[in-house]
């Protein structure tokens, strides 16, 4: 084998070399990607679980904060009875409406409270949502790139050959000695 064809044929290996490792790094990154992009739908799966427990918790606590309600009123009534007090008019009515207002206030604040939680909660599954988006774009690029490197890398090693070597007559190869 003679110098130019020996020149010739690591250029060759080496090209093959670099496209196998531009292929696996784009392996490697497209990966990475699709690993992330898992990874943040299972975090909007749990966000989503999420926001259905609070709605959930929210109802039970509701419910909870009107049977408390109801006990209290009832304990009230029962003891003013037992005073001997008319329990629908005067002082006595006048607690248990206040109560029925506290009770009121209560359920309103926690119904507040668990709106902005779950508020919270879909604007944080919407910003996972968006972040999926990025990384499937990501794993793509990833994919994209590679066959743009590897292709880029062709037309460098053809160029530089056609400016290293002269393609004789007869097929051979001669170094240009300029």
């Amino acid at each position: 084998m003679s110098l130019p064809q020996a020149a010739l044929a690591l250029t060759v290996v080496g090209l093959g070399v670099q496209v196998q490792g531009m292929r696996q790094q784009a392996s490697v990154a497209a990966a990475t990607a699709q690993h992330r992009e898992n990874q943040l739908a299972n975090q909007q799966i749990v966000l989503q679980d999420d926001i259905k427990h609070e709605t959930e918790a929210e109802r039970v606590r509701q419910r909870l904060i009107a049977v408390q309600g109801n006990q209290q009123r009832g304990k009230i009534r029962v003891g003013q009875a037992a005073l001997g007090q008319v329990v629908d008019v005067g002082s006595a009515a006048d607690t248990t409406s206040d109560l029925a207002a506290e009770i009121e206030f209560k359920k309103l604040m926690s119904q507040n409270r668990s709106d902005l939680m779950v508020r919270n909660l879909t604007i944080e599954a919407q910003t996972v949502e968006g972040n999926i988006g990025a990384a499937r774009l990501e794993a793509q690029a990833a994919r994209s790139s590679a066959k743009t490197q590897i292709a880029g890398s062709f037309l460098t090693t053809g160029t530089r050959l056609a400016t290293k070597f002269d393609f004789g007559s007869k097929g051979n190869l001669k170094f240009r000695t300029q």
